[in-house]
Formats: C-alpha cells, sequence, structure tokens
C-alpha cells in the first residue's frame, strides 16, 4: 500500500505492507477508501502509524499484491543468513543477508573490526534452522 502523510512543512508518500486475508486484500484493491476493509481496519492503522512518526494522515494511494504466490500462499520460505557478533562496547549486534555469497562477504569485513569474540554465522527461514 502507499499512503500519503504530511507533517506541515512536507507531503511525502511512503509504501508498507500489511498482511491480509485474501478476502479483505481483494475487497481493498477493488474499493480503496470506499472498501468496507479499509473504513474499518486500515484507515485507523495508517493514521496511527504516521502520528507515531510525527505527521498527520492525508489518505490513501493504492494497494496491490505484494506477490501473486504469497496471496495463494504457495511461497517456500527462503533461506536467509543472521551474522550475529558484540561490538567493541559488548553490545550484541545483528544482520541478515538473503544469499550466502553475501553473508560470507559480510563476515570477513566485520571480522577486520574490533569485535568481542567471534562473528557467528548462522542458516535461517528453510524448514530447519542451522
Amino acid at each position: 500500500m502507499t499512503r500519503k502523510i504530511e507533517n506541515g512543512r512536507e507531503t511525502t508518500e511512503t509504501s508498507i505492507m500489511l498482511p491480509m486475508c485474501e478476502k479483505d486484500a481483494q475487497d481493498l484493491i477493488k474499493g480503496g477508501e470506499e472498501s468496507t476493509t479499509y473504513l474499518v481496519f486500515v484507515h485507523d492503522i495508517l493514521e496511527n502509524l504516521s502520528l507515531l512518526q510525527d505527521h498527520e494522515y492525508v489518505g490513501f494511494c493504492r494497494a496491490e499484491l505484494a506477490n501473486e504466490d504469497t496471496a495463494n500462499r504457495k511461497e517456500k520460505p527462503q533461506t536467509r543468513y543472521r551474522l550475529s557478533w558484540h561490538d567493541s562496547k559488548g553490545n550484541p549486534r545483528e544482520a541478515v543477508c538473503r544469499t550466502l555469497e553475501d553473508a560470507v562477504s559480510r563476515k570477513y569485513l566485520l571480522e577486520s573490526y574490533p569485535t568481542l569474540g567471534p562473528v557467528k554465522l548462522e542458516e535461517f527461514g528453510s524448514d530447519s534452522t542451522k
């Protein structure tokens, strides 16, 4: 979904993904701001989110299904790679990468900085967490 917000100085369009059942998603796509889904559920969510961001909610621009496979629940969970470490002050840090190549590259980069302890690389998001 794309929404419009303003804070007195500027008007901005921002995108947001709101998970919902297919029936409500289709209602929103077909009816827009006149749909029951928008009037009953979505308007309040977008208005409250705008207030949290110190903006005023102006309106809803458009909506679309994020991915047809996702809407039909056919999409398989994709493997992701998590890097975790502690910075030089001992604070826990974490990064998530989509590909193993990106994760390994970032791991080598992180290992060149001062950290407390090793940089751990874990696979997650597939059928089993490793």
